[in-house]
């Protein structure tokens, strides 16, 4: 159920206004909303202060960046010491485990304000590692592209400005296609003027020196343009290979550079926890200014609106009493036109199967009604009838359980992992109506088998029928609720023509069904049923479906044309067609179960192989087979589980009645990342 909300309006003097909104954070009981246009006030604008909370926001967030990429460089090198001998030490800060939300009092958290100065100064020298290690990379990139082009001269016997131009002569230093090194040959032999010497190169390319005089050079630089030569124009007393020499220790020494900056930055681990308290202190205080953005004030006064639970009233008006005297309030119910929050309360068991609602959309308070109870019903049995298997339903339960423990989280946190440890106990107990314990074939005189119903492996066809007949309920039940909503706003026609027509002509098929099958059976063994059906019982069947079209022609819409609604009816018919195609889409119940089970025999299986053939190793060979195999097969089915149990919900359910809309109540101080403040401490 969606609790019900009231609006708050609270008027006061402005000096009172930081006192309030400090009172009201605290009771995280007010959703602060834009205060309605009244006359002769104004809104503050706070856009640059929020300005500037935002660009410090984002610096710590460069710095949550920054680090993570430090500790992703620094593990690798961790790993690589003892290949390269590249000693590098490193030990990471202890975070938790499992939670990365800090449960903090409000007087600690507010006191990250008195640190503020000291946790800049150490986001400034992060910065400035940072800008450091790009200037570092960027020269290192820059001398071994160097390297890289020295490379092909690494033959040469001189340095460069050896083969420096003299007054009479042009000497040329280059590079030159191998494929076009013997046309080059040929063009200095046929030129007895020139003096050439190619060296050693690679198969693509081939260093050369070609000497002209100064008259006659023109045509030598005109036949290597054509051959598409590429000249060295570096200037240095140095030979190539003493330049890479050089070179490779410089790069060292931008290596051990770069440890050091590596290893600066990597100390401000420590820092991280501050580092997300005070960015959500930051995200607090922009919310501050936001709300006072929100107020209509004068120059001396305020007027604040919000919402509130209206369970929660007797609490928020003893807050706002110890606050100021002078603050006046009112209460007030929901007026036409405004669209309260989705305020639902708190339920460990249900909050998983909320999340899964407000995936798709938080319901709208008077327009639809909270979908969770049955969203948590079905979810839950949808998603064991897909893995059904008991022994992966014990691993789900009792392995959530314990993470869940393990991660302590906040409040409001850590609702999947109940929602998979709840969903495990419906994998158990279809598990164990199937007989699957993980895809083991059970002894004839097992007690498990006692326990069984059927086995989807050996009756595909039951089972099928099964995943048909929940998808009907399922289907039947989100009509129904939408049956409930249009009677609820007095729109009786539009339910009957929607829903119960429908209702009337499933209730016929199911008599004429069993009429049929009952009859069939009759025939086939030719003795009679222990219970006689009567014979009147397919024209009460036909007597439905002809009552069901009726509604469906006549009252499905409101059109005042007879001919108009008659055929508007006739067309809604072929809604017959999408509900069988939404049934039918629960065969993915049926696909996904199989699969499961198939996976997991054929685990068990080459494991078999394994221990029959290979003695002693071939256990373990096995049991590792066993492990892997079934922790892929629990992991890949429970994520496909929770795929299509959410696409069942949202497009066959949700599809027949929900409308959505709304927006999770949301307190004003509530928006924090990194920290849970607990309000009670």
């Amino acid at each position: 159920m969606l609790a019900d909300m009231k609006k708050v309006m609270v008027i006061g003097h402005r000096s009172t206004r930081h006192e309030l909104l400090k009172a009201l954070h605290k009771s995280g009981l007010v959703e602060i909303v834009k205060t309605r246009p009244i006359d002769d006030t104004i809104r503050l604008d706070n856009t640059d202060k929020a300005t500037v909370y935002t660009e410090k926001m984002n610096r710590l967030l460069f710095c949550f960046k920054f680090l993570k990429e430090c500790h992703t460089q620094a593990v690798r090198l961790v790993k690589e010491s003892k290949k390269t001998g590249v000693q590098f030490e490193y030990k990471q800060v202890k975070e938790p485990m499992f939670s990365n939300i800090k449960t903090l009092s409000y007087d600690e958290f507010m006191d990250i304000s008195s640190k503020e100065f000291e946790i800049l100064a150490q986001v400034s020298d992060l910065e400035e590692v940072s800008q450091e290690l790009i200037a570092l990379n960027a020269e290192k990139t820059k001398v071994l592209t160097e390297s890289k082009a020295l490379e092909i001269y690494t033959s040469l016997p001189n340095s460069f400005n050896y083969y420096k131009d003299t007054k009479k002569a042009v000497i040329y230093l280059g590079t030159i296609a191998t494929k076009d090194i013997e046309t080059l040959e040929e063009f200095a032999k046929e030129n007895s003027d020139y003096i050439f010497q190619k060296y050693e190169g690679t198969e693509k390319i081939t260093p050369f020196v070609m000497i002209a005089i100064k008259e006659d050079s023109e045509n030598m630089l005109l036949k290597l343009h054509e051959l598409e030569s590429e000249r060295c124009v570096l200037d240095s007393d140095l030979t190539a290979k003493q330049i890479i020499e050089n070179n490779n220790k410089k790069v060292e020494d931008l290596d051990e550079q770069r440890l050091e900056l590596l290893t600066r930055a990597l100390e401000k681990e420590r820092f991280i926890r501050d580092f997300k308290t005070l960015s959500d202190y930051y995200s607090i205080e922009i919310q501050k200014l936001e709300a006072l953005d929100s107020f209509a004030a004068t120059e001396r006064s305020f007027v604040l609106e919000g919402w509130y639970p209206a369970a929660k009233e007797k609490e928020l008006k003893e807050r706002l009493d110890a606050v100021d005297e002078t603050l006046i309030y009112e209460f007030s119910e929901q007026q036409e036109g405004e669209i309260q929050p989705t305020y639902q309360k708190p339920n460990r068991i249900l909050d998983g199967f909320r999340g899964v609602t407000n995936m798709y959309a938080p319901p709208l308070k008077g327009t639809d009604i909270d979908p969770t109870i049955f969203v948590a019903f079905f979810y839950f049995i949808l998603f064991g009838l897909m893995l059904a298997d008991a022994a992966y339903g014990l691993i789900l339960t009792i392995g959530g359980l314990i993470l869940y423990r393990l991660m302590k989280p906040a409040p409001g946190k850590g609702n999947l992992v109940l929602l998979i440890a709840l969903c495990g106990v419906s994998t158990f107990v279809w598990g164990v109506l199937f007989g699957s314990w993980f895809s083991i074939s059970l002894p004839e005189n097992s007690f498990l088998l006692k326990l069984r119903w059927f086995s989807p492996m050996d009756d595909a066809l039951k089972m099928l029928i099964l995943s048909y007949v929940v998808g009907f309920v399922h289907i039947c039940t989100g009509m129904a609720i939408n049956a409930v909503q249009l009677i609820k706003t007095k729109q009786i026609r539009q339910a009957f023509g929607s829903v119960f027509g429908w209702f009337f002509i499933f209730i016929a098929l199911i008599l004429l069904t069993f009429n049929m099958i009952v009859g069939g059976v009759n025939m086939m063994f030719g003795t009679s049923l222990a219970v006689s059906v009567p014979g009147w019982l397919k024209y009460v069947g036909f007597g439905f479906a002809g009552l069901g079209v009726l509604c469906i022609i006549f009252l499905s819409n409101n059109k005042r044309n007879p001919l108009k609604r008659i055929f508007g009816g006739v067309a809604k018919l072929y809604d017959g067609v999408n509900i069988l195609s939404d049934i039918l889409s629960y065969s993915r119940l049926f696909g996904l179960g199989l699969a499961g089970a198939v996976v997991g025999m054929v685990v068990n299986q080459v494991a078999m192989v394994f221990f029959n053939l290979i003695p002693y190793a071939g256990y373990v060979i096995g049991a590792v087979i066993l492990l892997v195999g079934h922790l892929f097969n629990i992991a890949i089915n429970t994520l496909g589980a929770y795929i299509h149990d959410c696409r069942l919900q949202y497009i066959e359910f949700f599809g027949k009645f929900y409308t959505g809309g709304g927006h999770v109540f949301r307190p004003y101080g509530s928006k924090t990342k990194y920290t849970y403040i607990d309000m009670t401490k």
